[in-house]
């Protein structure tokens, strides 16, 4: 880390004349607590500069309010506003994703609806996407000259375009900070782990006799991180982490255990097969220790599903899964300005984020799935070279020639499943900004340059190849050592320096065995962005109430990505079985016509992009905006606006998800519009409301994600009639798809009896259509449905064969060739709920309180999909009801004491309307469906030392989660969590909001001159 700061100074001192981001600020002071500004422009508007006057509903936070609540950083603070549920990153990350896409990016999930429908600003401008798939990563954001962050909570794709579905999140900058801020932090869990520092500087001043004006800020911070096993509450002495077990059946309901194993995953390795115990005198025998066996001792099996066994001997599949992602992290950002004339003003932005991430994934195992070709796991050679000898007699006498044993390596001894992730973002942006005119009309024109870059290395990716080389252990006849054997062959140049693999036992696997197994993969992903954007605002004329401000604006923007996978051709072609091969049921099978072999006979990893081609996508669009007086100083309606606003954006992309699909343009256009209603009675009270129509264009992930090729075993084809035959899937993008629409509808009551006290309550509508989700075409319900309508479904755009139809039974000539398990149009979202805010400011004992409320009720979350029950998260991956309560009070002039608790209501593991497979509600066992409620409580004294220093010297000590209060077990059986992004898989065991590490303690020093 300590090259990280070094670079991270260097770069600040040395940059001169630097960009900004042209600023367009957000909702007024007197809405959310911010600080007293002469004009901003509301976000959600490019036309309002009156945040009393804006139909949109608009939280403000500041900077020190976010501080006060959470110093460590601005995520973490902004996932306790109640308008968030469930995103990711941060404290709440888990285990997480690999290749392409790193789940733990710091990601906000609005409305529970997926961070893939919020659209995030910096400074009014889109901030560029960090992962393929679209996700923004918010830590990318500089932090320390942040003035505020504001939260519009209502439809603004007609304002800003794609994505602001849900609303728009907008950090703006203090363009005219003037002097040094310096901070200096560490902190500390009560467990004395989970250590983290941060280091700021900032610094600002004026140019040129004031025409100019200059600032910066170098921030690093790191953070240790945690793992699952580091936290009680997710685990018991000698017991397993909690799960959610059975199938919601009468004869196998749903409930939680902390003693589910798989039986086939020993550390040791159990011998699963073949044949009967009659065929097999070593059948259920588990190498308990180095090469010794001892009878497997059995759980119960009763009402668990699959491998699955309570208690007994059974391995664990995710033991060392990352709670929270250990982080490195550096932020640069510089801003300047100039005003070329009084009415001509450049300005600039810099800003570059270098971030470092780990993550563990769980154990490494064999397969042991009823119908994998290794289902049976690794198969071996009855005369295998470690196998002691007096266990390859009792399996030769008994005729069997090869056995299975099932493993899981510990990892204790061995690594584990593990990420490395590198992100480095640069962004630059440029440009001049006036105004004309004797009315005051003004003008902006900008342009951007980003580009993201994700370097992703797995560091246990496994090859296949030399995993089966290995597995075949022979003693060489020449100096009786144990080898390869392929190492006696012609074909010893295909596995050079192969070392054999013995796996009987918990420890058998040496260092160097592990280390020839493995084989790091490096993915790199690049994310370039090209902006150019201009506006212009004015008022063209008036009307009896006033004059009517209208905003032209324009922008084009192209947005590339390209994906590299620096492994062997991962995925794509079968694995070849030339000096494998050894025994006729041996663990890699040649493909053929009919048998191209199961996904085990793949290399591991994910494919780059198809012939290492860049995909992009293109984007123009034209809005116009006005606001429109209504009425002035009547009765009953002392001010009443109308606010309309219109979009059309055309979308162009090209590329392809597979090297077997052939690149291609994608078009598309999305319109939308927006009306809103601001009506003020009198000061006291107003009324607001909003109608939008908006869209999510799909991105380049979901047309092009670069896809993988697998061979799987499909049950049954349901056209052809055939049965378990062996063909390919394809995962990636999809081509075909088209934008989501949504449209809300919120309507709002503003009351302000005094300038001391306001309170709103805002009720929102959201219907998307054409929901974006990822199908499975391979389904029983979805090969059905594709037949039934003769090839006319959507769903049968996720099959191939080779006639091309999809009423041809014949299995001779109309095979399925593959299936494709893709996103598709297809989904139908619904929520609706209601926003409560009040700030009041008083004065106790002659000082200053500040008090604040922000409530969100929101009862349902729906999603409808074709031939599926209706799912609703609400209640199972999104609390209905979520809270924050705030308090500021400074008895004196030296001390000032902040509190904030944030709580959710309860929750249930199980969505009580989702439908078994025959139409039956699931059955839970008692006390296994309901989730507690929960609040956690963070509370901040901060000294304000005078005469030590000039300016201005703060120590404070933060404690976050005072009560240390432990998550409650939070396990889903799945249903609503889709758009929810819930947590629970992998055993992590906890709500993604909930704070899993125990009550934690920040000291810092803040400087201010």
């Amino acid at each position: 880390m300590k090259g990280y700061q070094q670079l991270a100074v260097g770069l600040l001192l040395g940059v001169g004349i630097t960009a900004a981001a042209f600023a367009q600020n957000a909702a007024n002071s007197a809405a959310g607590g911010a600080e007293d500004l002469q004009e901003v422009v509301v976000t959600g508007s490019r036309v309002i500069t009156n945040g009393n006057d804006s139909p949109n509903p608009v939280t403000v936070v500041t900077l020190d309010q976010l501080q006060a609540s959470r110093p460590s950083t601005v995520f973490e603070a902004l996932e306790d506003l109640p308008q968030f549920s469930a995103g990711r990153g941060g404290a709440y990350s888990g285990n997480t994703g690999q290749g392409s896409s790193n789940n733990s990016i710091s990601s906000l999930n609005l409305r529970a609806l997926g961070p893939l429908r919020d659209l995030v600003l910096f400074d009014g401008h889109r901030v560029p996407p960090q992962n393929v798939d679209g996700t923004v990563d918010i830590s990318q954001i500089p932090q320390l000259l942040l003035q505020r962050v504001d939260l519009e909570t209502g439809g603004a794709s007609a304002v800003y375009g794609s994505d602001a579905i849900t609303g728009v999140v907008n950090f703006i900058t203090d363009r005219k900070f003037n002097g040094i801020k310096a901070d200096i932090q560490g902190g500390f869990s009560q467990l004395h782990d989970d250590d983290s520092n941060q280091l700021s500087l900032a610094l600002g001043t004026d140019l040129f006799s004031g025409r100019g004006h200059i600032e910066g800020s170098v921030q690093s911070y790191h953070d240790a991180g945690l793992y699952r096993n580091q936290r009680a509450f997710v685990q018991q002495a000698n017991s397993n982490y909690w799960t959610l077990q059975g199938n919601g059946t009468a004869a196998a309901p749903y409930f939680l255990t902390q003693y589910a194993f798989d039986a086939n995953q020993t550390y040791g390795g159990k011998i699963i097969g073949p044949g009967t115990a009659k065929t097999n005198p070593l059948l259920n025998m588990n190498f308990t220790t180095n090469g010794a066996l001892s009878p497997f001792v059995n759980g119960s099996t009763v009402g668990v599903t699959g491998t699955t066994q309570i208690g007994g001997q059974g391995g664990l599949a995710n033991e060392d899964v990352t709670l929270k992602t250990p982080i490195d992290q550096v932020q640069l950002f510089t801003r300047f300005d100039f005003d070329i004339t009084d009415d001509l003003n450049y300005f600039g932005v810099v800003s570059y984020n270098i971030q470092h991430q780990f993550s563990t994934l769980g154990n490494i195992r064999s397969g042991a799935s009823a119908t994998s070709k290794l289902g049976s796991g690794f198969v071996l050679s009855s005369t295998d070279a470690f196998l002691p000898v007096a266990y390859q007699n009792q399996l030769l006498a008994a005729g069997l020639t090869t056995f299975n044993l099932a493993k899981s390596w510990d990892t204790t001894y061995y690594s584990p499943n593990s990420v490395d992730y590198h992100n480095h973002n640069a962004y630059l942006n440029t440009g001049l900004e006036g105004k004309f005119g004797a009315s005051g009309w003004k003008w902006e024109a900008s342009v951007t340059r980003s580009r993201a870059v994700q370097a992703n290395t797995d560091n246990t990716t496994m090859s296949t190849g030399r995993l089966f080389a290995a597995l075949d252990a022979v003693v060489n006849p020449a100096n009786g050592q144990i080898v390869c054997r392929v190492s006696l062959t012609a074909n010893a140049n295909l596995y050079p320096g192969c070392v054999p693999l013995n796996p009987f036992g918990p420890t058998a696997t040496t260092q160097d065995m592990w280390n020839y197994l493995l084989m790091p993969t490096r993915y790199v992903s690049t994310t370039d962005l090209e902006d150019a954007e201009g506006s212009i605002t004015g008022s063209p004329f008036s009307t009896w109430a006033g004059p009517v401000n209208t905003a032209l604006s324009a922008e084009w923007r192209r947005l590339e990505y390209i994906f590299l996978s620096g492994g062997e051709p991962a995925n794509v072609a079968p694995l070849s079985c030339t000096g494998l091969s050894v025994y006729p049921a041996g663990n890699c099978v040649p493909p053929s016509a009919t048998d191209i072999g199961s996904s085990q006979t793949y290399t591991n990893g994910s494919a780059g992009s198809p012939l290492g081609q860049p995909v992009r996508q293109t984007v123009r669009e034209i809005a116009l905006e006005a606001d429109i007086p209504l009425l002035k100083d009547k009765p009953f309606a002392k001010d009443v606006e109308l606010l309309l606003a219109g979009r059309n954006a055309g979308y162009s992309s090209f590329g392809t998800p597979a090297a077997s699909v052939p690149q291609a343009t994608v078009t598309f256009n999305a319109d939308t519009w927006k009306l809103g209603l601001d009506w003020h009675f009198n000061d006291v009270f107003t009324v607001r409301a909003t109608r939008s129509r908006d869209f999510r264009a799909p991105n380049l992930g979901d047309l092009f994600l670069p896809g993988r090729v697998q061979g799987f075993s499909l049950t049954q084809d349901l056209l052809t009639g055939a049965q378990n035959v062996l063909t390919q899937q394809q995962v990636g993008g999809n081509p075909q798809l088209q934008p989501e629409v949504g449209y809300t509808s919120t309507v709002g009551l503003v009351i302000k009896p005094s300038a001391a006290l306001s309170f709103s309550v805002d009720a929102y509508d959201i219907a998307i259509s054409n929901g974006i989700t990822s199908i499975d075409g391979s389904a029983t319900i979805y090969q059905s449905a594709c037949y039934a309508s003769g090839g006319a479904s959507p769903f049968c755009a996720l099959q191939v064969r080779p006639l091309g139809n999809y009423t041809n039974t014949s299995t001779a000539n109309n095979a399925t060739l593959w299936f494709t398990s893709a996103p598709v149009n297809v989904a139908y979202i619904h929520t609706q709920g209601v926003d409560f805010e009040s700030n009041f400011n008083t004065r106790v004992a002659g000082q200053p309180l500040q008090l604040r409320a922000l409530i969100t009720y929101q009862p349902h979350v729906w999603t409808v999909q074709p031939l599926t029950a209706t799912l609703d998260a609400g209640g199972v991956s999104s609390p209905r009801e979520r809270a924050m309560v705030s308090a500021r009070y400074s008895p004196n002039d030296w001390f000032t004491l902040d509190w904030a608790t944030r709580w959710r209501s309860a929750l249930k593991n199980v969505d009580p309307r989702t439908l078994q497979a025959n139409g039956q509600p699931v059955i839970v066992t008692p006390g296994s469906e309901d989730v507690a409620s929960v609040a956690f409580s963070n509370v901040t004294f901060t000294f304000h030392i005078p005469g030590i220093t000039e300016g201005k010297l703060d120590a404070y000590v933060n404690v976050e989660n005072v009560f240390a209060q432990t998550p409650p077990v939070y396990v889903p059986a799945g249903g609503g969590s889709l758009f929810g992004m819930a947590a629970g898989a992998g055993g992590v065991s906890f709500y993604p909001g909930d704070d899993p590490i125990g009550r934690y303690y920040n000291l810092g020093l803040r400087w201010r001159l």
